[in-house]
């Protein structure tokens, strides 16, 4: 064999190597889809990556990064360490924090768990970089419009002109089912993020390297919840109570079943409620306002929504609040609806010992606080002296 039979064998051999090199790689990828908070709960966040050309499974080789809205401070979201069996065209990774499986079905099955997560204080505007090992940029994914003010910078590799901005206009979905998706095809490479990415119709969907789907799902409720309820209340007026059906974010989550729901007096009563105390939360609903609840006497009370059918939900307790006695007129001790100088006795005794919320004393509570101070004497001078 000449030398020059030998040169051309080392050069084809050479590009051989080369070309076998680059098959069996791991950059030619695109960051897909990404969800940053799942119906508000942040601890569950997913990044799906797709291959844009064959054997791109080689993940030990790269790592992800998220930055803030100003580039910096990276964060290493992930750095696989091994590869992925399947390295067809269009095949996906799926990267998921251990929560995230909690809001799928069927539950996600993710190939590589994300060692930490997005922050919260980068959702509004970020940038999550696809990198080598030396920091070579192959997919660059920003958001937050104008209030990202980092860097759009990558590789040409999955980039004509290496530019990736301008990033994606809004925050990174982390409130709802929607993730931010790209919309190009399998083998597709980026223009811009603006132009690239949208926000799911809907309920995303994600899909792990063996090609099962897993579809976000709402979160169920499991407690009940109590909005705030007004004080003071009058004995015996009816008001309303209004029962939330609440998941573990606190966050309002819709009954499968129809619920039905028990009102009780709780925190420190003395007597049941009166008027009505049940209501029922209907199904793919997650509230029920509950209309002319009363109690008796005047107190200071609580009041306790339980479930009794339906859902699985724990009960829920309310503010605490005052029932202050009736009092057709304030001031009025003696029942004559005036007030003069046969109410001075009473008001006296009742400012000096008495209770404000009995209903002897309700009425001598002229401010309706359900307490004795200096204003209910000023009231009911002015009152009295007719000023």
């Amino acid at each position: 064999m000449n030398r020059k039979t030998i040169t051309v064998a080392l050069i084809a051999a050479a590009i051989g190597w080369t070309q076998t090199s680059a098959l069996a790689s791991f950059h030619v990828m695109q960051v897909e889809q990404v969800i940053a908070g799942v119906n508000g709960d942040t601890t569950a966040q997913a990044i799906q990556f797709r291959m844009r050309a064959s054997f791109q499974n080689q993940l030990q080789n790269g790592r992800f990064f998220v930055r803030d809205a100003g580039g910096n401070n990276p964060i290493l979201l992930s750095a696989p360490g091994v590869s992925v069996p399947n390295s067809a065209t269009g095949a996906r990774v799926l990267f998921a924090t251990p929560s995230f499986a909690s809001h799928t079905s069927p539950a996600a099955v993710a190939n590589f768990t994300m060692t930490n997560v997005i922050p919260v204080s980068y959702l509004a505007a970020g940038s999550l970089t696809f990198e080598d090992t030396i920091g070579t940029i192959y997919w660059r994914l920003s958001w937050g419009g104008a209030s990202y003010t980092g860097p759009g910078t990558g590789s040409v590799t999955n980039d004509g002109d290496g530019q990736f901005n301008p990033p994606f206009a809004s925050a990174i979905p982390s409130t709802t089912l929607q993730a931010l998706k790209f919309n190009g095809s399998a083998s597709a490479g980026s223009t811009t993020n603006l132009a690239d990415y949208s926000i799911t119709a809907g309920a995303a969907v994600f899909t792990n390297n063996a090609g099962t789907n897993f579809t976000l799902i709402p979160t169920p409720p499991s407690q009940l919840a109590i909005d705030l309820i007004s004080s003071p209340q009058t004995a015996n007026a009816a008001f309303s109570v209004l029962v939330r059906s609440l998941d573990n974010t606190n966050t309002a989550a819709n009954v499968i079943t129809n619920t039905a729901i028990q009102l009780s007096a709780s925190g420190g009563a003395t007597q049941p409620l009166g008027g009505t105390t049940t209501g029922q939360i209907n199904a793919g609903a997650s509230s029920v306002t509950i209309v002319g609840v009363t109690y008796p006497i005047g107190e200071s009370i609580s009041i306790t929504a339980t479930r009794t059918s339906g859902d699985t939900l724990s009960a829920g307790t309310s503010n605490s609040f005052l029932v202050i006695p009736a009092c057709t007129m304030r001031g009025d001790l003696t029942g004559d609806s005036v007030v003069n100088g046969d109410d001075v006795q009473a008001f006296s005794a009742c400012v000096i010992g008495g209770n404000a919320l009995s209903a002897a004393c309700g009425c001598a509570d002229t401010n309706a606080d359900g307490a004795f101070g200096p204003s209910d004497l000023n009231d009911f001078l002015n009152d009295l002296l007719g000023i």
